[in-house]
């Protein structure tokens, strides 16, 4: 630890701190990170608008359509979904890096451009999956229509609520969206995202329940602790670690399915602090009789969302959606 982050706190209280993440109520979790994140109490009706529909020549069916999130606030989603498919199918939220946007994920050509995987979404409904791909805040289009981070997401602080708290309030707006969908089978819900994606992956399960089954690549998901400058600043949340750290909220999850996946030179958080993320939160879904239901993978390589990492996670959403 660096000796400005001692002059915060010392590493006696943050051992005393611990204890108390020990002992916090797992089923507090959740409601506890809405708080601290500061998500809206309250969710207007959904407007959702079809902006166009086509089916493409991999017999693709791709729907352009523009959510209601908060009030004056759009989220544009590609919903993918094979033309024959038959009846209500699991379905798959799909969410990009940092950089990205909703059009690289439903691109024709699957392709890796290392850390770039072009096309994972449209190939997961290749794979018989319906997936929804939403453009996250201040990317692709949304950068368009004047979002951006920067002093924006300094502002929400003041307000208390952390920039953390769009990316998971969207993500929920899109499984809200998802039910009213007669492809969808609303029961076999499933979350999948890479870096920003990936963060924004396990926080949003963590809160909502609807996730059956989560996937996070490179969701920098071991601690907080030791780890100032892992992210951007929608990965920090104010006063979270006087509560618990991410060991906790990976064992509220439990029995709910998640693969974490931690390239072992990655770099965004500590391989250590992965292991020990590991440790704390198996005997937890051990004791809910799955432990199937929680794997932890850690292959070679850096920050990278790669092919052999999308058939890890489509062979773990056919088992568990």
């Amino acid at each position: 630890m660096s000796k400005r982050i001692d002059r915060i706190i010392t590493p006696e209280e943050i051992e005393q701190a611990r204890k108390g993440w020990m002992s916090f109520p797992l089923n507090h979790v959740g409601s506890t990170l809405t708080e601290l994140m500061g998500l809206p109490a309250m969710r207007a009706t959904l407007r959702a608008e079809v902006r166009d529909r086509r089916t493409d020549d991999d017999g693709m069916v791709v729907e352009d359509i523009w959510l209601d999130s908060e009030p004056g606030t759009l989220v544009p989603t590609y919903l993918c979904y094979p033309e024959n498919l038959k009846g209500p199918a699991p379905t798959i939220l799909c969410i990009h890096p940092t950089g990205s946007n909703r059009a690289q994920l439903v691109e024709k050509e699957y392709r890796h451009e290392a850390p770039m995987l072009y096309g994972w979404g449209r190939e997961l409904a290749r794979r018989g999956f319906v997936t929804l791909s939403p453009t996250c805040h201040s990317f692709g289009e949304r950068r368009e229509l004047g979002e951006e981070w920067g002093d924006v997401e300094l502002h929400m602080l003041l307000w208390g609520r952390s920039a953390v708290s769009w990316l998971v309030f969207d993500a929920m707006r899109c499984l809200d969206y998802l039910e009213a969908r007669h492809e969808v089978d609303v029961n076999r819900l499933g979350c999948m995202g890479f870096s920003l994606g990936g963060i924004t992956t396990w926080m949003t399960m963590a809160i909502d329940k609807r996730i059956k089954a989560g996937v996070s690549v490179g969701g920098a998901l071991g601690s907080w602790v030791g780890n100032p400058r892992g992210h951007s600043s929608y990965y920090y949340i104010p006063n979270v670690l006087r509560h618990f750290d991410q060991p906790q909220v990976v064992a509220s999850m439990a029995p709910r399915a998640l693969l974490v996946v931690h390239s072992l030179s990655d770099g965004y958080v500590s391989n250590e602090s992965v292991v020990e993320m590991e440790a704390h939160a198996r005997p937890f879904y051990e004791k809910l009789g799955a432990g199937e239901r929680f794997k932890v993978h850690m292959p070679p390589g850096e920050h990278d969302l790669n092919p052999e990492i999308l058939d890890l996670a489509t062979d773990w959403f056919r088992r568990w959606l």
